[in-house]
């Protein structure tokens, strides 16, 4: 089945600078979305950008779309106090195999006793973006199976997690295996659910950290599927054929799309 043109999709890019002083914490003047050209802005802009504290909402950011400038309230914060900005993008709905791309890229800090300034971007707390090949579909006992064949791990030192899931079905069925970014064997990852399972909607989940500190970034990418028909069946002969998308580096942002 082919892709449709509404891949390639990319993962929000940016630059994110933080100053923390006096218990105040501001986005400074350097912070900007580097990529917003390659999201569709018509309207409401598709990439959110939320502030978490200690896992609780705060509020959101927001980018001029002249300049590409973050800005936004200021948040009072404490020492040891762990601190997530999420930038979201959200596909259109219906786009390749009746499919949604959801792309999520997390700034994490955690407050420290003194004032202190945090940079994220392609030189300081840098997130890796390994290159891989991707492809999915029911295989013969009507499971899903995703794989990877991984070209370089683009400087990661974590493996990556592979999920799937159902949603909008209890249980979800949700099931997880590590991707060794090192590897260049072609690894797989199948479904604890099979095709009969999926009533509503099922999805393919990637997550992947660049380090195990506090000060990190985070990327989680989701393709999710609202019609069990439209997933293709799982071509045997993958990778040398049945690639369906890959993940390739563009600055320092992520873009998935068609080989």
């Amino acid at each position: 089945m082919g892709v449709y043109s509404e891949f390639p999709e990319y993962i929000p890019d940016y630059i994110l600078e933080i100053d923390i002083s006096s218990g105040v914490l501001t986005i400074d003047t350097g912070s900007m979305l580097r990529n917003p050209g390659d999201f569709r802005w018509a309207g409401a802009a598709q990439v959110a950008i939320r502030v978490f504290k200690n896992d609780t909402f705060q509020h959101t950011l927001t980018v001029n779309q002249a300049t590409r400038a973050i800005s936004g309230n200021t948040l009072s914060v404490s020492e040891d106090d762990e601190v997530e900005i999420r930038f979201v993008f959200t596909g259109a709905e219906g786009a390749a195999w009746d499919s949604t791309s959801i792309f999520r890229r997390s700034a994490f800090l955690t407050v420290g006793a003194t004032d202190e300034t945090f940079t994220f971007d392609g030189s300081n707390n840098t997130m890796p973006v390994p290159l891989y090949d991707l492809g999915f579909g029911w295989d013969a006992s009507d499971n899903l199976k995703v794989g990877f064949s991984v070209s370089s791990d683009g400087g990661a030192s974590q493996d990556m997690t592979c999920s799937t899931r159902l949603i909008g079905t209890t249980p979800n069925k949700e099931s997880s295996t590590t991707i060794d970014l090192d590897s260049a064997s072609t690894q797989t990852h199948t479904s604890s659910f099979d095709k009969s399972d999926m009533t509503d909607s099922c999805e393919i989940e990637t997550y992947l950290k660049s380090g195990t500190g506090t000060t990190r970034q985070e990327d989680l990418l989701k393709t999710r599927f609202s019609d069990k028909t439209s997933i293709p069946d799982w071509d045997t002969s993958f990778p040398t054929t049945g690639v369906l998308l890959n993940q390739k580096l563009i600055n320092t942002g992520s873009r998935m799309g068609e080989p």
